[in-house]
């Protein structure tokens, strides 16, 4: 799985290679004064997700969340970012809900990269179950004309209430975005996050992958999307996949357009999953 991983990231940092055939003009630098030290957005989805596996069997969710993020630049380029975050699915006979936040510290210079440093606590709850997670590590993004190339890494712990076992993994993230007009983005992730055994137990490994659509109106803070995600869970006992499809609206400040907000803006994330509990 991993080899193919590997092979999946490459196939998409290779897109960078078409970037200097149709680029899109960043944003010009402006004095500090004159563009706003702290921007950010508020958007909410809604939409539904099914999911498969030998042990769970087939079932449909009705998929709904939101999140929240702000950024503020201070001492020229050093930025502190923090996210709220919140998700959930219900099938009519049971639900399933987390939450949480993040904090990314970095330092940009919007013409070339970003790289800093994030964390990330949540909480969801499920089938009378608690669960809690922590996660931290570094984080890249890389600045191509038109194109976004974003990597993260990251460790963790993840404890359930009834269970006196912590379980730590480790994972990596990439994102790819491109930009076709300063308002219009069409992003494209792929994610890996593993479990280490305790006893013989284990969350199931995930494998995540995404395709997001972005449009931002002109001269307006309105911005749709929508997006479409698979995961495929697995370990000794059981494999499941999921699928997700939403369509969300996101109010964002501080920013003009899609583009300036990637490179001035709050522009870090943190790994979603579709089963919120994992």
């Amino acid at each position: 799985m991993r080899h193919y991983l590997l092979t999946a990231c490459l196939a998409l940092a290779s897109t960078s290679a078409f970037a200097a055939d149709m680029i899109v003009a960043a944003p010009e630098s402006a004095p500090m004064q004159s563009r706003s030290a702290c921007s950010g957005h508020i958007e909410a989805y809604l939409g539904g997700a099914k999911t498969s596996g030998d042990i769970v069997g087939d079932s449909t969710f009705l998929s709904y969340g939101g999140t929240a993020r702000a950024n503020c630049n201070f001492h020229q380029r050093w930025n502190v970012q923090g996210d709220l975050f919140a998700d959930g699915a219900d099938d009519g006979d049971q639900s399933v809900s987390g939450y949480g936040g993040a904090a990314h510290l970095f330092w940009r210079d919007p013409s070339r990269f970003a790289v800093g440093i994030f964390g990330t606590i949540a909480d969801s709850e499920f089938l009378t179950r608690d669960a809690g997670l922590y996660s931290f590590g570094p984080e890249v993004q890389f600045y191509l004309g038109n194109l976004t190339l974003y990597g993260q890494a990251e460790y963790g712990q993840q404890s359930f209430d009834d269970l006196p076992l912590d379980f730590d993994f480790w994972g990596v993230r990439g994102e790819v975005r491109y930009f076709v007009t300063e308002n219009l983005r069409l992003d494209a992730e792929l994610g890996y996050r593993d479990y280490e055994e305790f006893l013989f137990l284990s969350p199931p490994s995930l494998l995540s992958a995404a395709l997001q659509a972005n449009y931002r109106f002109d001269n307006s803070p309105v911005t749709v999307f929508g997006r479409y995600q698979y995961d495929h869970n697995e370990n000794d006992f059981l494999e499941t996949d999921s699928h997700k499809f939403v369509a969300g609206l996101r109010i964002s400040f501080g920013s003009g357009t899609l583009l300036e907000e990637d490179r001035y803006g709050a522009s870090m994330n943190t790994f979603r999953t579709n089963s919120v509990a994992f």
